[in-house]
């Protein structure tokens, strides 16, 4: 819708523009307000476009515009060229509400008298009249603004490169400074003073004692200090010179010849002697010559054959010769303990009580050894009580390893590296691996009797493939993989609970997920709660669930409470709080239809059908007569559409069909749609009914839903459900994992 306002202005020149002002308004009527607008104006003469120009232009806040009409792009046409004096002028106007040149015609108004004046412009001009006076001399205008600063002129050549100077002459080489003189010698120091003379020792006496001949020599003295005997044994001398030749005797009568006597040792050679001088000898002090005994007399105390003794820290010479203090402890460690106390040194020779005791039996750090535990470790106020920093990287190395032999024999062992052999598992490079050989003890178990929350085992895992509890069931005898139990009388504490924090990467994040996949039938999830009843059906089911009051509850506020990407079956009723929808994808993403609700339970049809000369017969599918209950007290509800002209249709309803004629006896032939309800067999009767649910919002606390509102941009995506091959492939990355 446009208003339209026309203004022209004549003078001695006249302007080959109209002002043109309008208000645009959508189809509703309200004001496009702050919004571009494309517009297209065509000038008319009559019925003939002779002129049209091109706008685009920007609304207030009113929905306002205003332009120029003859300054616009020109489509066809010259404006200057309009004959305006003959015939009458209409305006066409075409608008695009989004700035486009997709228009749509708001409708062609006549111009009136004022855009005539532009015929004014082709006519002759008139007189000219006379000249009017002088006006009044203006004031002086402000200065104008100072212009902006020139650009920089070009730089200017770089000058030519001096020539360098010429170097100036040697400096004259010093003089050698003269060597000073040697001081003089400084004077020598006095000469200590002499020590006094030690006391003179008593005389010794060295005697000759029994000197015998031997195999080799030797000597041994006898005697004690002062007076001592030399005891020599000496070889027998060489051989002396025969002597002269007797007369020969007679001959004597020849005897036995005797053995040969075994060959005497070659006796040592002496030492060559000094050679004396000649003369006779004197003897000295202290020697002494009285036949063939030589006696010597030493009077040195210092020089003797002594003996050492120690007596506490003092070690003596045993004829006086000096004494020497040995260091307490004899320079060894030394200190103080307590009994089963292994000691530590608290410095270079210094030993005191550790933390490590030892019994005898046990061993303890920090505390003392028990009769319970071979090593003892109480913790206190530390961070822990034992750390293992392992940097060994060999295959099978191990940080700890704990092993029970018996019946039951049991190894845990922690961060191993390498592929560990569990019997039909394997497990690689596991943090803690716990295995039982025998019996039907658990490799791994958690209990707690902790405050409200506290959890025996928890597992969590930045990978899919964690908590991962397997199971090699061979006996068939119902072992699970895992299994939780709780005795925990608190709201929605669960035997098993599966939670997921992830909000990245994936739209997928799951709490808890099971799957079975072998060729056998099977359940992924089964939940039995009380008045429940087991699966016991040959069938494969994804969740199974049964229970007196739900067997698959779900709830959510921004999502989905349960969600299926194939089909639900339920033997029983269905009831939902909320609303019931189905999501279809339209050009807007996925939006949400809702269902129809009713106070009764109705089974509805639709269709088409043909009226012939005014009428016709309809026949209900038959399997949809088997599903419902159609009588006198159970009437199916039919309503009918035409789909051409006719003077309306009236129903002759039946139990199996219906007739539709045409009103006041028409024989009209066109197609008519329509709409059958009927009541659910077995459901006739039913109407409305209580909730025996205990967990419905009691009436008096019910609080009406907030009406949901039509929403421009979708509510709901649903992304696109992996294919049969993506779970394919999912399974089998489940099956590697179990594997390993």
């Amino acid at each position: 819708m446009l208003a339209l306002a026309l203004n022209l202005g004549a003078n001695a020149q006249t302007p080959q523009k109209i002002n043109y002002q309008g208000i645009g308004r959508n189809a509703s009527g309200v004001a496009l307000a702050n919004q571009n607008i494309g517009l297209q104006i065509s000038i008319l003469d009559g019925t003939n476009v002779i002129y049209t120009e091109k706008h685009s232009t920007t609304t207030n806040t009113y929905g306002l515009f205003n332009v120029p009409l003859g300054a616009g792009t020109v489509v066809t046409g010259i404006f200057s060229t309009i004959p305006w004096s003959t015939g009458n002028k209409f305006v066409k106007i075409e608008i695009d509400p989004t700035g486009g040149s997709s228009y749509t015609t708001l409708g062609t108004t006549e111009l009136l008298s004022v855009p005539y004046a532009l015929y004014a412009g082709q006519s002759t001009s008139g007189p000219q009249g006379p000249a009017g006076p002088a006006g009044p001399a203006g004031p002086t205008g402000p200065a104008g603004a100072q212009g902006p600063a020139g650009p920089t002129g070009p730089t200017g050549a770089t000058g030519a490169a001096g020539s360098p100077g010429a170097a100036g002459p040697a400096g004259a080489t010093g003089a050698a400074g003269a060597t000073g003189a040697q001081g003089p010698a400084g004077p020598t120091g006095p000469t200590g003073a002499t020590g006094a003379t030690g006391a003179t020792g008593p005389a010794n006496t060295l005697t000759i004692g029994t000197v015998t001949n031997g195999g080799s020599a030797s000597a041994t003295i006898t005697g004690t200090a002062p007076n001592q005997t030399l005891n020599l044994v000496l070889p027998a001398g060489p051989q002396g010179a025969q002597g002269v030749a007797g007369p020969q005797g007679p001959a004597g009568a020849t005897g036995a010849t005797g053995p040969a006597g075994p060959t005497g040792p070659q006796g040592i050679q002496g030492i060559q002697g000094i050679p004396g001088t000649s003369g006779s000898y004197t003897a000295g002090s202290g020697i002494s010559i009285t036949g063939t005994v030589i006696s010597a007399t030493d009077n040195s105390a210092t020089n003797e054959i002594q003996t050492l003794s120690l007596s506490g820290t003092t070690l003596s010479l045993s004829n006086g010769g000096g004494s020497v203090t040995l260091p307490s402890g004899g320079g060894g460690v030394t200190g103080s303990g307590t009994t089963n106390y292994i000691s530590k040194f608290t410095g270079p020779s210094a030993l005191a009580n550790s933390q490590i005791q030892d019994n005898g039996t046990n061993l303890s750090i920090g505390g003392t050894p028990n009769t319970n535990d071979k090593l003892y470790i109480p913790q206190t106020t530390n961070f822990g009580g034992l750390y293992i920093d392992k940097s060994n990287t060999t295959t099978n190395s191990y940080s700890a390893k704990f092993t029970q032999t018996g019946a039951n024999s049991q190894v845990v062992s922690t961060n191993v590296l390498g592929t560990q052999s569990l019997g039909a598992f394997s497990a690689s490079n596991p943090s803690v691996l716990s295995t039982v050989s025998s019996g039907n003890g658990a490799a791994m178990f958690g209990a707690t009797i902790g405050s409200n929350s506290s959890a025996a085992i928890i597992g969590g895992s930045a990978s899919w493939t964690g908590g991962l509890f397997t199971t090699r069931d061979t006996l068939a005898s119902a072992a699970s993989g895992l299994v939780g139990v709780t005795n925990s009388k608190r709201n929605y504490t669960g035997a098993v609970l599966g939670y997921n924090t992830s909000a990245t990467i994936d739209s997928v994040h799951v709490g808890v997920y099971g799957t079975y996949n072998t060729s056998g039938f099977g359940t992924g999830v089964v939940g039995v709660g009380y008045d429940g009843n087991i699966l016991t059906t040959l069938d494969d089911i994804g969740v199974y669930g049964s229970a007196n009051d739900y067997g698959v509850y779900g709830q959510s506020t921004n999502g989905y409470g349960v969600y299926s990407n194939g089909d639900i079956y339920a033997t029983g009723t269905q009831t939902a709080l909320g609303t019931k929808s189905a999501s279809v994808p339209t050009s807007k993403g996925n939006q949400l239809v809702y269902c129809m609700e009713s106070p009764g339970i109705w089974f509805e049809d639709f269709g088409n059908a043909k009226l012939v000369n005014g009428a016709s017969t309809v026949s209900l599918d038959p399997l949809f007569i088997e599903t419902v209950k159609i009588d006198d007290e159970h009437p199916m509800v039919i309503t009918v559409t035409p789909l051409g002209d006719c003077k309306g249709l009236y129903v002759i309803p039946g139990k199996t069909g219906f007739e539709v004629h045409e009103l006041q006896g028409g024989t009209a032939n066109i197609q008519f749609s329509y709409r059958i309800s009927a009541k659910r067999l077995n459901y006739e009767d039913h109407r409305f009914g209580k909730d025996k649910n205990p967990n419905v919002v009691a009436k008096t606390n019910y609080v009406a839903p907030t009406p949901i509102e039509p929403a421009a941009e979708p509510r709901l995506e649903v992304k696109k459900v992996k294919s049969n091959s993506q779970n394919a492939e999912l399974d089998k990355r489940i099956q590697n994992t179990i594997g390993r």
